[in-house]
């Protein structure tokens, strides 16, 4: 038979096969009973373009092909006898396939039988849609059904019923159950055909309809929709080591929202990508936020000052501002105490990259020898005294420190001095005011003794 197809070029390859296999010539290759086409029929409604038809197999019943000597004994053979005919076992089957096959019928007559094969087909279609449409409340129901509804407060508004046909709404974006209620008000069922991936529509929400909005539509049809499943997955692409705004615009062009941090890195060069989240070849959805990790190269830091500051002190405050003491030496000093910091090599203030390292000088103490002097002077015994004048010389001539009108009465007198610089003698000179008016002076050596 010729294939439908050639007169409805636009036929669904599921209802092809459905009217083939119904006109087929031997019965074991048709439907063997009306469950089986109801079965295919239901799944042409939701899945037209599938081919699950299943078509018997042929093979076992080939047609003997004739040669062209035996077809025209047959054409001018006599008419068979009645007894001859019923002595005949060949199956009709067999002898149908082989005027087909052998293609000496009409071909008008062929394309006649075709057509009208299809009309057949057509029709048998027709009634079972409108069985299977009664069975599932499509095209309105039974009477008991009717007498039901009588019972029961309609969803039908009066005025659709009236008019027969109603405009579809558009019920992308919805939920199942929002469409089903939108629909339920104009008189129109709602049944879920599948799901799938949508860049559009979030997880839930119905992708597509298959009658789109505004078109006339009857009473009490079936709206099939699919429902999102969410974004479909992709990779989320490694953008490490690119520069900040390739990265930024290849996560843009590839349906990602990219988020951009920045931190210091003493690896990484000022403007690369150090890292990202989540990482390169990880599964993920478009819209996902992918945060990138921006380098701004080694970090500034302030070299704080140390000057005068004890040694471990000293480390402490460079280590915490992320500088790194990387040698010591000592030297005296007669300014700054033993163990404390004479020089820093890199002054205070001054900016330099994180983990830099600096060096430090530390005082070993004063080079100079430091002395000082300590005397008890007594009266003298051969005068009579009203008051005294002392002073202390260092040996190299430097006047060290002088007690001026020292009464008498606070003799023994002791005198002190300390911090004399690099010299260990000197000299006390002592003016005596005698009481007679006069005055006579004193001089004596004094070793001092080492600080």
């Amino acid at each position: 038979m010729t294939s439908p197809r050639t007169y409805a070029a636009d036929l669904p390859i599921s209802m092809e096969k459905i009217i083939l296999k119904c006109t087929q010539k031997s019965p074991d290759r048709r439907y063997g009973n009306i469950s089986e086409l109801l079965g295919d029929l239901k799944q042409v409604l939701v899945h037209p373009d599938a081919d699950f038809v299943k078509m018997a197999d042929g093979s076992l019943n080939r047609t003997r092909v004739m040669d062209e000597r035996e077809v025209n004994e047959i054409k001018h053979a006599r008419a068979p006898r009645k007894e001859e005919i019923r002595s005949y076992e060949e199956p009709e089957e067999e002898s149908e396939e082989e005027e087909e096959e052998d293609g000496f019928l009409n071909p008008r007559l062929e394309k006649a039988v075709t057509i009208g094969g299809i009309i057949a087909a057509v029709i048998i279609v027709a009634i079972v849609v409108y069985l299977v449409g009664n069975v599932f409340g499509i095209f309105g129901g039974s009477d008991k059904k009717k007498e039901k509804d009588t019972e029961e407060p309609s969803v039908i508004n009066t005025e659709q019923v009236k008019k027969e046909q109603v405009s579809m709404i558009k019920v992308t974006g919805m939920t199942f159950d929002e469409a089903k209620e939108a629909l339920k008000k104009i008189g129109l069922g709602i049944r879920e055909a599948g799901t799938g991936s949508s860049d559009e529509y979030d997880k839930g929400q119905i992708m597509s309809q298959d009658v789109e909005e505004g078109e006339k539509v009857d009473i009490n049809t079936t709206i099939y929709v699919y429902i999102s499943t969410g974004a479909g997955e992709v990779q989320v692409p490694s953008v490490l080591d690119y520069d900040s705004e390739a990265a930024m615009n290849m996560l843009r062009d590839q349906g990602f929202d990219p988020v951009r941090k920045y931190e210091y890195s003493d690896t990484v060069a000022s403007g690369k990508v150090i890292s990202q989240t989540p990482s390169g070849g990880t599964p993920g959805k478009k819209g996902d936020t992918v945060t990138i990790v921006v380098s701004q190269g080694k970090e500034a830091v302030a070299v704080p000052g140390v000057l005068n500051r004890p040694q471990e002190e000293a480390v402490n405050l460079l280590t915490q501002a992320g500088l790194t003491v990387t040698s010591t030496s000592t030297e005296p000093s007669d300014t700054i105490p033993a163990g404390n910091v004479i020089n820093q090599s890199i002054p205070e203030g001054k900016y330099v990259d994180r983990g830099t390292g600096i060096t430090l000088v530390i005082s070993s103490g004063s080079s100079k020898n430091y002395y000082y002097c300590k005397a008890e002077i007594s009266l003298p015994t051969n005068a009579e005294v009203v008051s005294a004048d002392i002073v202390l010389t260092a040996s190299n001539g430097t006047q060290l420190q002088t007690w001026s009108g020292v009464k008498s009465s606070k003799f023994p007198y002791k005198i002190s001095c300390g911090d004399i610089e690099d010299c260990d003698s000197g000299t006390i000179k002592i003016t005596w005011h005698l009481a007679d008016g006069s005055t006579s002076t004193q001089t004596d050596n004094v070793m001092f003794t080492k600080q």
